[in-house]
């Protein structure tokens, strides 16, 4: 239908393709439609295009629907839909492209676009578009890229502001969404306390200009929403991470986090990404920034406390981090080593085959001098000894009989108990550090 051609029949048919099978394309250029452009079920094998300032006028009811069709493409460029566009269901194995588009929803209908259980195998793109209504992309599965790039959203014309924004999906509505490659969102434009409902949404790349891409008002529903990577990740950066966080507290009304609504799975995701995309210090400072929302938001702490849980972060990381929990170890077997070196040098530990003599013997050993004292130093083969009783004594369940040379003097209670102290505090670490890093338990 080129410019010029006019259909009129309003609240009503004004062209009826159901069912149809179409070995090419159909294409509005410029046309005036009085009524619903129907495709519901049908089959187009070529691209279908409205554009060059088409009109489609359905304010009872759809524009145009193409639920449950087949189509080769989808765009609209320059058209004008006054009602709803409703893809429910449609299978596209090419593109879907609103590009510079306006859309309004009916008086009868909240929704300017419904594209529930959405097939788009080569992407939707929203540029440069207007929507009176709301957008719904539940469970849609878009097989490139989902583009909303200067995207204005405002409440149906006829349903009152209040009601379109106290709907449970919110003007933005990308529920369970999958999305194969990127989520690109830059300057989206929504009213004050609109809602934009990411939950279950699964996403490729995280595009949003760091945060900043769902405009300055909108809330963000971000339960379960998952993506495996960042496109601008803060790098230790601090506007960066400032401007991420707000993206995180926007799921709260005036980004203040309350006990009754607090979720800390948005930062764990977070936290999760960046540490897998080798910014650990970021992710690290996400987790610490979990851990303060949740104080604010009045939940109740951990059975052991802020400072159990600080001190195991300390030793482990936020995340049980490989390299520090290597680190916590190496430095517990330095403790011990220290520990077993200056019982020796004290008199406290002695040989247990001969009970005059200390367990490594000084005479001949290199020493350090200290502060005018001369400190014996252990060699090698002594240190590697001592190496291996310090693990044998923080392993009291695991017969190794490394630590059997020496044993504790008589009267040395203080150092019988500083004994058993580092086997308890030994076996805490070992357990800790297994549950940590085979992901039984994990700090955040």
């Amino acid at each position: 239908l080129a410019k010029g051609a006019r259909i009129n029949q309003p609240n009503a048919d004004a062209l009826s393709l159901d069912e149809s099978a179409i070995s090419g394309g159909i294409s509005l250029l410029g046309a005036r439609l009085e009524g619903t452009l129907r495709l519901r079920g049908a089959r187009v094998a070529g691209e279908v295009l409205l554009a060059e300032g088409t009109l489609i006028n359905a304010p009872m009811g759809s524009a145009v629907v193409v639920a449950e069709a087949t189509l080769g493409a989808l765009r609209l460029s320059a058209a004008t839909l006054h009602g709803q566009l409703d893809l429910t269901g449609a299978t596209i194995s090419g593109a879907v492209a609103l590009e510079s588009a306006t859309l309004a929803a009916s008086p009868l209908m909240l929704t300017a676009l419904e594209a529930s259980r959405l097939r788009a195998a080569q992407g939707l793109r929203l540029r440069d578009t207007t929507v009176a209504g709301q957008i719904r992309l539940d469970g849609a599965e878009i097989g490139d890229a989902l583009v909303l790039l200067n995207l204005t959203v405002s409440p149906a014309p006829a349903a009152a502001s209040a009601a379109a924004l106290a709907d449970p999906a919110g003007l933005l509505s990308l529920r369970g969404t999958r999305v194969a490659d990127a989520l690109r969102i830059r300057k989206l434009s929504l009213p004050a306390q609109a809602a934009v409902d990411l939950r279950g949404a699964q996403v490729g790349t995280l595009e949003d200009e760091g945060g900043a891409g769902w405009g300055r008002h909108a809330r963000l529903r971000l339960d379960d929403f998952t993506y495996t990577r960042l496109a601008e990740p803060p790098r230790n950066k601090r506007a960066a991470r400032r401007a991420r966080l707000e993206f995180l507290l926007r799921q709260y009304p005036g980004g203040r986090p309350r006990a009754a609504d607090f979720s800390g799975q948005p930062f764990t995701q977070l936290a999760q990404v960046l540490r897998a995309t080798g910014h650990a210090e970021d992710a690290d400072w996400f987790a610490r920034a979990r851990r303060r929302t949740r104080r604010a938001a009045g939940v109740s702490e951990r059975p052991l406390g802020t400072w159990a849980d600080n001190l195991v972060g300390f030793f482990f990381g936020d995340f049980y981090s490989p390299r520090r929990t290597l680190v916590t170890l190496a430095l517990f077997l330095a403790l011990g080593m220290g520990g077993l070196w200056a019982g020796n040098l004290q008199g406290t530990l002695r040989n247990a085959q001969a009970d005059a003599e200390a367990c490594w013997l000084t005479e001949e050993l290199q020493t350090l001098a200290v502060a005018d004292k001369h400190i014996p130093v252990p060699n090698a083969p002594a240190a590697w000894e001592m190496a291996r009783m310090a693990v044998d004594l923080a392993l009291p369940g695991i017969p190794l009989h490394w630590a059997e040379r020496c044993e504790v003097a008589d009267g040395a209670l203080a150092w019988e108990w500083a004994r058993r102290l580092y086997q308890w505090l030994g076996t805490a670490l070992l357990l800790l550090a297994a549950a940590g890093l085979t992901g039984l338990f994990r700090r955040d």
